[in-house]
Order: structure tokens, then C-alpha cells, then sequence
């Protein structure tokens, strides 16, 4: 995966950028799959009711959240100075997912990988989630580096923070979701203009099989984990040749 996967013969540096959820969907992970540099918004602004602090989960055929509970310094704030206490919360998710997971054929593995994380001792959600999305992504080995936004130092709003993001990562390609292809509409001089192409990712998620419940799309991947354990990679094999659209200069 990743760089055997290329959009161009000649060898593009493609750049994602994303917040550090927390357990997120497969989708989130073949962003990852295709990309040279994941870049972790971690200063952007916490925004309540998102994903950086909850993911749904299968619970007996029906999607329930799992939810991290969050202090805030302030009432906007970087999601990198969001605080969590995992004593309030580490016990009962992992009796959640041994609840309505424990039956499932890879659960003891991907259980115990999860629980070593849940014994984090910090108070920060951002590198929690961070650890996880990590620890994840080397069990399913997707290749790509991780560059936090906070060590580039580079911060700012919408399509010029992106831009600014893969020029400093070293990256000349961003690759969008298809669903920011509204949000950077009109915007592509805004890349073009630090020798940036845009790209924009279609990812339709797969329906595996499931023997503890019946299949609801968009859980975490922890709900494939479970099932599929390593198997898992096949569903983040490329959807389309070459697994992203490039836009023309």
C-alpha cells in the first residue's frame, strides 16, 4: 500500500491532513494507505460533537457512540490543550468493547493492543488519540509518515493552512477527501501558487462480514479489527487506479 500506489510516474509526494480522531473509521486509515505524509491537526479548534473525542461503534446491529469525555481550557480551543482523565472513562470502554466484541475471532489480539493504550497516564485527548491512530496503523503496516501541525508551526484557516501544511511537510500533491472537494472549490490558486496539485480521494465503504452482530457501515475500524484482524488491509486496497483523482494543473 502507500507508495506502491501512485498517482504519477514520477515520484509525487502526496500529503493528508486530518485531526486526530479517536478510533476513527476505515476510511480515515486508506487516507492514510495512499499518502507519503499524514499531517495530525492538532491545533486546529476542538469542535464539540465531532470526532476527535467519539466513534460509533456495533452494538448488537445498531451504532453506538464511544465516547471520550473532554475538559476545555476555554470555549475554543486548540485540540491539542483539550484534557481527558482516562480513569473516568478506560475501565468502562473496555468492558464496552469486550461486551459487544468479546466473541468475535480477533478480539483477544486487537483487545490487548487497544488495552495498552487505554493504560496512557497523560491528560492530553490529542496524544491519546494519537498513539492509537499510530499503534493502528503499524499492526495494519500503512506506511506513511505522521508530522504533527504543531512541529511544522505553521497555523492558520482553511485552504491556505492546508497548502501551507503540505508545502512544509515537503509534500507537492494535498489529497482531499471527495467531500472537500466543495470545501476548496474556487481555492486551487491557493495551491497552485506554492506548487501544490490538488487531488481528491472517493472512498465507499465496503460491507464486511460480521459474526457477532449485523453489518453497520461507519464504525470505528475496530469493528473490522475485531472480525478480521490483519485481513482487515483488504478493505483499504484501492477503490479506483490510481486510488486518487488529480486535478490538472
Amino acid at each position: 500500500m502507500g507508495a506502491l500506489y501512485r498517482m504519477t510516474e514520477t515520484h509525487d509526494t502526496i500529503v493528508v491532513a486530518h485531526q486526530p480522531n479517536f478510533l476513527p473509521w476505515l476510511g480515515y486509515f486508506y487516507k492514510m494507505a495512499y499518502s507519503d505524509i499524514f499531517v495530525l491537526l492538532d491545533k486546529v479548534q476542538y469542535t464539540k460533537g465531532g470526532y476527535t473525542n467519539r466513534v460509533s461503534i456495533n452494538a448488537q446491529g445498531q451504532a453506538m457512540w464511544l465516547t471520550v469525555p473532554v475538559s476545555l481550557p476555554q470555549s475554543k480551543s486548540p485540540i491539542d490543550t483539550v484534557k481527558i482523565n482516562p480513569k473516568q472513562f478506560a475501565r468502562k470502554h473496555l468492558a464496552t468493547l469486550r461486551q459487544y466484541y468479546g466473541k468475535c475471532r480477533h478480539f483477544d489480539e486487537i483487545y490487548a493492543l487497544l488495552e495498552n493504550h487505554y493504560a496512557y497516564e497523560g491528560d492530553s485527548l490529542s496524544k491519546f488519540n494519537i498513539g492509537l491512530l499510530k499503534s493502528l496503523a503499524e499492526y495494519l503496516s500503512l506506511p506513511c509518515r505522521f508530522v504533527l501541525q504543531s512541529d511544522l508551526g505553521i497555523e492558520g484557516v482553511k485552504n491556505e493552512l492546508l497548502a501551507d501544511l503540505t508545502k512544509a511537510a515537503g509534500g507537492n500533491i494535498y489529497a482531499a477527501g471527495k467531500g472537500g472537494q466543495g470545501y476548496s472549490e474556487g481555492e486551487t490558486a491557493t495551491y497552485t501558487q506554492r506548487g501544490i496539485r490538488l487531488a481528491y480521494q472517493a472512498f465507499k465503504h465496503p460491507e464486511y462480514s460480521t459474526d457477532h452482530a449485523p453489518f453497520v457501515a461507519g464504525c470505528s475500524i475496530i469493528d473490522a479489527l475485531f472480525e478480521h484482524g490483519i485481513d482487515t488491509r483488504t478493505y483499504l486496497e484501492p477503490q479506483a487506479s490510481p486510488p486518487y483523482d488529480l486535478l490538472s494543473p
